[in-house]
């Protein structure tokens, strides 16, 4: 029997800076929260563990497939907190697919155990477990779910990825039966808009609320704190009176201008202009970018900034090594900024740029909110190693939608060294941005650039490789031309030779490089706490 001498409390989904009644889930109560992808997995379910006390977690799918597709650090994330953070991981498969994987039949599974004491579940599942083509049935499942949590006061996070939009419709007609429905959507590798279409707390339920969510440096989600500012009708018309204000920005950038220019506020970091001043006028903040993870970041940033003071401020990017592309770069002045600053330029250049552009005025209409910005961004959900048809698949679609995005791609193609294997050379190459994607076959190896254009190649490759071209491999071929790289997909996807995917990603994953971030110490490969398959019967 249930052992009733405990106390109910509510379990929190450990994303900070998101209100309670956001965040609170209450015994007895289920929750979806999907995803197309499942990119946040790792640190969403870190972040839950974090602020309760040893939840369970149940993956409708073998433990391969639960940590299929992450990076090193995800991975290790994710196999630290489910060894050290969950009282029980349990896995239902059948290795046979006799049974099929549905919400349903493990459900049945779960009433054949003892019960547990009130506990948080956490169920990784995919979306297509659920009947959601037909709202009867998908009652139905969530009633029987619902009847069960109640029953045994636990508290139920459906994790959902796959095909949702089908789902998420569904959901909607039946949120009798659920205390909670959130949606995920990735930006880039570490940034999320998170949407809440209702939630439910023991307090009160709060409905279409938008965050953008960063992974923090601990690995957990948190929200930033963006004003919710609408710049649709916002006056942008000239102001003759515009003055020179002072100039805000970050440490190392005062350091390089301040023998010339009077900088009134220099702070450590780009966060921390935002939090040092509370009015800027005709002020010109200059932030500094060092790596492509903070464009979304930055984009937020200068289009908070923009929505305050229109016109009036004067907002740059500073390129301190070179890592933005194009895209990057159309992005951020999308976002407001009246200029991007590339690293080559000289501190001579930088004062004279930033003397020139004090008096001028922004003229560029921004996106009507922070959101239709975040979504208008050029990414990809992939990223990594591909199987060679996989690879010509997803370059194709991306080199058909080129056409009306106007967005350039490159392909190049590798011969490998004499003497030196496929394996070893794929594990010289480390990609770290979404939508790049690298495959073997034909005694090639294939880097997909996305977003690049062909004069920024050569950073690309350097960002893509533990050691320069020359020391990686024997020759190059850098394909541009639209047709060009569609007539090679064509030969790719012919092959019948190659790496297998899971091969293919984990000689990414081990690269040298990352193991000299972590100390030079060995990865241990870490057992799942108490792995369990559900007895099918």
């Amino acid at each position: 029997m249930l052992d009733t001498n405990v106390d109910i409390k509510p379990h929190w989904l450990g994303l900070a800076n998101i209100p309670v009644s956001g965040t609170e889930m209450t015994p007895g109560s289920v929750y979806f929260c999907l995803s197309a992808g499942k990119k946040h997995a790792p640190a969403l379910i870190d972040s839950i563990c974090n602020r309760n006390d040893a939840p369970h977690l149940i993956g409708l799918c073998s433990p391969e497939d639960l940590f299929r597709g992450y990076d090193d650090d995800a991975e290790q994330l994710l196999e630290k907190c489910l060894s050290e953070k969950c009282k029980r991981v349990h896995f239902w498969h059948d290795p046979e697919q006799k049974i099929p994987a549905t919400a349903s039949a493990l459900l049945r599974d779960l009433k054949k155990m003892s019960p547990a004491k009130p506990a948080l579940y956490i169920i990784f599942i995919k979306a297509s477990a659920f009947p959601s083509d037909q709202h009867p049935k998908l009652n139905n499942v969530l009633a029987a779910w619902q009847k069960w949590a109640r029953k045994y006061n636990h508290s139920v996070l459906f994790l959902c990825h796959g095909e949702i939009k089908t789902l998420e419709s569904a959901a909607l007609h039946s949120n009798s039966y659920l205390s909670g429905l959130t949606s995920f959507y990735a930006l880039d590798a570490s940034h999320y808009r998170y949407f809440i279409h209702f939630w439910g707390s023991s307090n009160s339920v709060v409905a279409d609320q938008e965050y953008l969510l960063v992974t923090n440096t601990v690995g957990s989600l948190e929200a930033m704190d963006i004003p919710a500012e609408h710049t649709a009708h916002s006056d942008f018309s000239p102001d003759s009176n515009v003055s020179n204000g002072g100039i805000y920005t970050t440490t190392s950038i005062a350091n390089e201008i301040s023998s010339e220019l009077q900088v009134s506020v220099s702070v450590a970091s780009n966060n921390l202009i935002m939090n040092s001043i509370e009015e800027l006028g005709n002020a010109t903040v200059i932030f500094a970018c060092a790596s492509p993870s903070e464009v979304v970041e930055l984009a937020t940033m200068t289009y908070q900034l923009r929505s305050r003071y229109k016109h009036k401020i004067k907002i740059l990017i500073r390129e301190n090594v070179q890592c933005l592309r194009y895209a990057d770069e159309e992005f951020l002045l999308k976002a407001g900024a009246s200029q991007i600053i590339p690293y080559i330029i000289t501190t001579t250049r930088l004062i004279s740029q930033i003397e020139a552009i004090r008096g001028d005025q922004l003229r560029r209409k921004l996106p009507p909110t922070l959101y239709g910005l975040l979504e208008s961004r050029q990414t990809s959900d992939y990223r990594g190693y591909a199987e060679p048809h996989t690879f010509a698949a997803t370059v194709g679609k991306t080199m058909d939608a080129q056409r009306y995005s106007g967005i350039e791609h490159i392909l190049v193609r590798f011969e490998p060294l004499r003497g030196i294997t496929m394996e070893q050379s794929l594990n010289l190459c480390h990609i770290k941005r979404d939508g790049d994607l690298i495959t073997v076959c034909r005694g090639f190896i294939y880097i997909f650039l996305h977003a690049c254009r062909l004069n920024n190649v050569a950073i690309a490759l350097k960002n893509s490789l533990l050691l320069p071209v020359q020391d990686s491999f024997g020759s190059q071929s850098i394909i541009h031309d639209a047709d060009d790289i569609i007539a090679e997909l064509e030969l790719i996807d012919l092959s019948t030779d190659g790496i297998p995917a899971d091969i293919g990603q984990k000689l990414l994953a081990s690269n040298p490089e990352k193991n000299q971030k972590n100390g030079g110490n060995k990865r241990i490969s870490v057992t799942l706490a108490n792995p369990y398959v559900i007895n099918q019967g």
